[in-house]
């Protein structure tokens, strides 16, 4: 999915991203649960966090701008792609 939004975006576009991250103790627990809670109800194939912010700034992204709540455990960042011309 990555390659196709990297393909598409304009130069120079943002692509907004929301999630969660590991940042302690609890919060490590807390994802695990919801993944347990997500797996049981949804049939969700995912058993844990992929590393978004690794994934994106692999495929030509800087990051623009960013929030985080809950202690870093939920975290909104803004990615611009980079103008490779």
């Amino acid at each position: 999915m990555l390659d196709k939004i990297a393909r598409i975006l304009k130069k120079k576009g943002t692509l907004f991203v929301s999630d969660f991250q590991y940042t302690t103790w609890w919060s490590k627990q807390l994802i695990k649960l919801m993944y347990v809670f997500f797996g049981m109800s949804t049939r969700i194939a995912a058993r844990q966090l992929a590393p978004l912010n690794t994934l994106i700034l692999a495929k030509e992204f800087k990051t623009s701008a960013h929030l985080f709540r809950k202690d870093g455990m939920i975290f909104s960042k803004g990615y611009t792609k980079i103008n490779t011309d």
